[in-house]
């Protein structure tokens, strides 16, 4: 009885403050945007709840009608995405917008989408940056092989669905798109030197040699961190640059699973360098699909060791 009046004295009394009427508003707003986070990249939250959430892109835009257009840039990025799942037209091997490029006729994509926040992948929930931040982090692949560089990491900023016709059969279907921010691993960095040090060669006079000096600078520090996980493959992580990346399209059959951020501290960037840690309990067997054999020198069997990594105590 007394526990129960001193209870609701309390409530009467912070009812009647205005200061903690709006403190108590806004850490409830707080605390219910974090619990409907999909933290593991394992569990379905609130995904009931989830505007949009749906498992199939066809039951994404069932009885709904297009929500807005695509940007010049978007649509012809997804005309490149287009190109390579269907293998059509030329020069599809890169999928960023330079300021000489223009997008290419012989794919045409339609304008008009349908716009998501969030989607059901496998039962688990990506949403965009704006939406839920660390339901955002992304491991996808590139499609360009089974090497470990065919995995890459990036951040959600939209989601979209288009019904297209397919060029072989002239069906009209439904597919669901993603627009990542995809960040340069260690050796995206690599190729990015190698490709400039070719071109400062054929120059007496390069603009680029202050990038030059800061990727040799960088990949110099990285050496000795990098070559910790790369026994494991990239299952157990991989060093990514957060000033370093390029926007892109991608399907999303593309997207293996959510991912741990954390930041690594190096000489040089400092604060600039993280390592993405894939958080998915079905990785081994997405790996095993890929083609990638976990194995040390001794012939272990190095997927458990690498899957129990995955699930340590990192948040995305």
């Amino acid at each position: 009885m007394r526990a129960s009046a001193r209870g609701a004295n309390l409530r009467a009394l912070l009812s009647g403050d205005e200061e903690v009427k709006k403190s108590a508003a806004e850490l409830i707003e707080a605390y219910e945007l974090v619990n409907s986070e999909d933290t593991r990249g394992t569990r379905l939250a609130n995904m009931l709840n989830a505007d949009g959430a749906h498992s199939s892109a066809v039951s994404r835009i069932s009885g709904a009608v297009p929500s807005r257009y695509l940007d010049d840039q978007t649509c012809y990025l997804l005309e490149q995405a287009l190109q390579r799942e269907y293998r059509t037209g030329a020069g599809t091997s890169s999928a960023q917008l330079t300021e000489a490029g223009a997008p290419i006729a012989r794919f045409s994509s339609p304008r008009k989408v349908w716009g998501h926040s969030t989607i059901s992948i496998h039962g688990v929930r990506y949403a965009t940056r704006e939406k839920f931040y660390r339901d955002s982090h992304v491991v996808f692949s590139d499609g360009e092989g089974c090497k470990q560089t065919a995995l890459r990491a990036g951040q959600i900023e939209d989601i979209f669905t288009i019904k297209h016709l397919t060029p072989h059969h002239h069906r009209s279907v439904a597919s669901t798109f993603l627009v990542v921010k995809e960040f340069d691993d260690v050796e995206a960095m690599r190729e990015r030197l190698d490709s400039l040090q070719g071109h400062a060669k054929q120059q007496e006079h390069t603009f680029a040699e202050e990038e030059m000096t800061s990727l040799r600078e960088l990949l110099g520090a990285l050496e000795s961190i990098d070559s910790r996980y790369q026994k494991y493959g990239p299952v157990c992580g991989f060093l990514c640059s957060a000033s370093r990346c390029k926007t892109r399209v991608i399907l999303e059959h593309a997207v293996v699973s959510h991912f741990a951020r954390t930041t690594i501290s190096t000489p040089v960037n400092d604060g600039d360098i993280f390592l993405a840690l894939p958080l998915d309990r079905l990785m081994r067997d997405n790996a095993t699909l890929m083609g990638m054999d976990w194995k040390d020198d001794d012939g272990a069997d190095l997927g458990e060791e690498a899957g129990a990594r995955s699930h340590g105590n990192a948040s995305p």
